[in-house]
């Protein structure tokens, strides 16, 4: 195997999911949900939108937050779910984070159908992803997170033992 320029695998479990859907899908509506979580002094991690193309005026937002401010935030939006007009907030305190560090991964072109397929091949289903120059995170339920920890160090080359 060539060397991967992946250079290690990081876990984090100290997160909680926030899902808000049925929010109207127009520009400032995310800006509020944000705003909002930030006076309350809270730091958002991974975060995905996405809108359905049989209702494109409604959009799905999940965005991870410290699991120990998580109750704190859905109650936050709770209390804005009104105002903000959007259908629905949860939470999910089950999921875990992989990130995939190294130098190069954005110019390594199949670094993710390997991390992809890897974990399709356990059947772990990836809820957000996140790329950044050098790093490269999926949220997954936190019960599959040491399989999928294990398997991509193999798939990269690591010591599945670090």
């Amino acid at each position: 195997m060539e060397k991967s320029s992946v250079t290690g695998v990081a876990v984090n479990t100290r997160e909680s999911k926030i899902t808000i859907s049925g929010l109207p899908n127009c520009p400032g509506v995310t800006t509020g949900i944000f705003a909002s979580v930030a006076r309350a002094g809270v730091w958002i991690g991974l975060s995905t939108q996405s809108v359905s193309t049989s209702n494109p005026i409604s959009a799905m937002l999940s965005f991870t937050v410290p699991k120990d401010r998580a109750g704190q935030v859905l109650g936050l939006l709770r209390s804005l779910q009104v105002e903000m007009g959007f259908d629905a907030v949860s939470r999910d305190d089950r999921v875990g984070r992989l990130s995939l560090v190294g130098t190069g991964l954005r110019s390594d072109p199949g670094i993710h159908a390997i991390l992809f397929s890897v974990l399709a091949g356990a059947g772990i289903n990836i809820q957000v992803i996140w790329n950044a120059g050098n790093l490269i995170s999926v949220l997954m339920r936190a019960d599959q997170l040491e399989s999928a920890v294990h398997l991509t160090k193999l798939a990269f080359g690591l010591d599945p033992q670090q």
